[in-house]
């Protein structure tokens, strides 16, 4: 399990799924895999892999607000660039 921790006020929100690591990860421009990717000043999440362990492997942008995460983009593995 996985949560977001809101650094203003201490406010934690578990992700409402887990993720697992996907074969067909995009590891980007070196060899490392990241399951989440984000920024500290955005509110944007990118998760990468297989959600709930239901085989879904991709790549999912959510958006962090108001204490809910908003699925705004989703790629199913292979990734087309």
């Amino acid at each position: 399990m996985a949560f977001i921790l809101d650094a203003k006020d201490g406010s934690i929100y578990w992700l409402p799924f887990t993720v697992s690591y996907a074969e067909k990860a995009d590891k980007g421009f070196g060899n490392e895999f990241y399951a989440f990717d984000f920024r500290t000043d955005s509110n944007l999440l990118v998760i990468q892999g297989s959600r709930n362990e239901l085989n879904d492997d991709g790549l999912y942008d959510y958006v962090f607000g108001h204490g809910l995460l908003q699925l705004v983009k989703s790629q199913p593995y292979p990734l087309k660039h």
